[in-house]
């Protein structure tokens, strides 16, 4: 019975939002600084990515049987921002 279960669906990577933000910068041919700053007070999300937690879909694998089809977010980064590009131009 998996009623009312939550599962986290995603590869078992574990960067940090720093090596991944790099990797988009790389993908996106950035050559300039990267400025750090504090986590705005009025933008959640920004609180969300100063964090250094690790998820992991091992409860989906055990009880669904479940296993990634992707490499990874790094791995498949310039596929990503290709897409993400070529969509800009719609």
């Amino acid at each position: 019975a998996i009623d009312n279960e939550v599962f986290c669906i995603a590869d078992e990577q574990r960067h940090t939002c720093l090596e991944i933000m790099q990797a988009c910068l790389q993908a996106a041919d950035y050559q300039g600084e990267i400025e750090f700053a504090k986590p705005s007070k009025d933008d959640v999300t920004s609180y969300w990515f100063d964090q250094n937690e690790y998820i992991t879909s091992q409860k989906a694998r055990c009880l669904l049987g479940w296993t990634p089809r992707h490499i990874g977010v790094i791995d498949e980064i310039e596929t990503y921002y290709q897409a993400w590009k070529a969509a800009q131009s719609d």
